[in-house]
């Protein structure tokens, strides 16, 4: 599997995974963080190496292979990480890696919090969202 982007000098495709069947759990991963990532489940911090190191030893690698951000391919592999309802993602960002990280419950993001020392992200409060009148519940797949 390859990708294109826009932000390559020389305009190429580049590798991404090595198989289709990665690709789709990789976009199903990706999908899952951004849906939540905003909102009363869902954190980010800039990843110093305290983060990436509190990461590494306290949550499980999630079986893809680190991989280029198409938004910025030639910064350290996106890489992601879990544990029982926690799933987290080390990825380029705009002050070097980030680490986003979600929970399937308020009180699963605030183990992490808690875990992992960063500065973190404020919640967005969607309690005053308008909510569409159909509402479904989000399972992780973790």
């Amino acid at each position: 599997m390859v990708f294109f982007s826009d932000y390559l000098p020389d305009l190429s495709w580049e590798p991404f995974m090595p198989r289709l069947s990665l690709a789709c759990a990789e976009t199903i991963l990706s999908e899952t963080v951004m849906g939540r990532r905003y909102g009363l489940a869902g954190r980010d911090c800039v990843a110093t190496p305290d983060v990436v190191s509190s990461v590494e030893d306290q949550f499980e690698p999630v079986g893809l292979p680190g991989y280029p951000a198409w938004h910025s391919p030639a910064e350290p592999p996106t890489r992601w990480f879990s544990a029982v309802g926690k799933l987290l993602c080390l990825e380029p960002g705009n002050s070097g890696q980030d680490l986003v990280v979600v929970g399937r419950t308020e009180d699963d993001l605030l183990e992490v919090l808690q875990a992992v020392p960063g500065e973190w992200s404020d919640a967005t409060d969607t309690a005053n969202r308008e909510e569409p009148e159909e509402r479904h519940d989000l399972v992780l797949p973790f």
